[in-house]
């Protein structure tokens, strides 16, 4: 009796209830992982995300995608790595976010403005060739020539203003399709003439002294100084 009762639990055809045992087995496990799954989901849906208590719980490179790497890591390695995020960002604030929304803050916040900090900068800059600031949005900003969170001294080579660098940041401008219709400007010609010109070449292999692109068209500013914040069309009479 015994070994007949070990050859039955052993071969599923002489003993039915070890398969349908199994089988309810499995299915509660399913069902089991089913709803742990659904809970899980539960869990991190945007409504029931707990608020962020800093810029680094969305703005960390991961959670925004809309960002290549941290803006903060960046920051970090800049000339204002001992500024806080809401020194510049100044109207924004973790007060009334949506965290499911496209735009959590809003879509009404200030812009930037770096002429709080650099008043002389921005006395300076009032046009650029035929555009006068605040009367065309296609006027450059402060970040077209000098970056967002990765703003570098201009001595450092990796400056978007260094003068290995300075020909491409110009180029970046004075070779878009759109806005040289839109503009008239002089196309990529110049700065590819420059880029083969014995300054160009000079500065490429690391002679700084070397002319640059706003070492020619750079105008005075208020105090007399040529500055690169001041370059103007070539009909302008204060242009150089």
């Amino acid at each position: 009796m015994i070994a007949e009762w070990v050859t039955a639990r052993s071969n599923p055809s002489i003993n039915p209830w070890q398969n349908t045992w199994e089988v309810n087995a499995m299915q509660q496990l399913s069902i089991l992982l089913v709803l742990l799954a659904c809970f899980s989901l539960e869990q991190i849906a945007p409504g029931e995300n707990p608020a962020p208590q800093s810029c680094l719980d969305c703005h960390n490179g991961v959670a925004d995608s809309k960002q290549a790497g941290s803006p903060h890591l960046r920051l970090l390695e800049s000339v204002h790595k001992d500024l806080d995020c809401t020194d510049c960002h100044t109207s924004f604030g973790m007060e009334g976010l949506d965290i499911g929304a496209v735009d959590p803050h809003g879509d009404d916040q200030a812009p930037v403005n770096c002429t709080e900090c650099h008043e002389n900068e921005g006395d300076a800059y009032e046009r650029h060739g035929r555009l006068v600031v605040g009367s065309d949005p296609d006027i450059p900003k402060c970040s077209s020539c000098h970056g967002t969170h990765e703003i570098l001294a201009s001595s450092d080579r990796s400056s978007h203003v260094h003068p290995i660098n300075l020909s491409s940041t110009c180029h970046s401008c004075h070779t878009d399709v759109d806005l040289v219709q839109k503009h008239d400007m002089l196309r990529g010609e110049p700065i590819k003439l420059y880029k083969r010109s014995v300054h160009g070449r000079a500065s490429k292999k690391g002679m700084y002294v070397a002319a640059t692109c706003n070492d020619c068209h750079s105008a005075p500013g208020p105090d007399g100084r040529r500055t690169a914040h001041r370059i103007l069309s070539a009909a302008d009479r204060d242009s150089t």
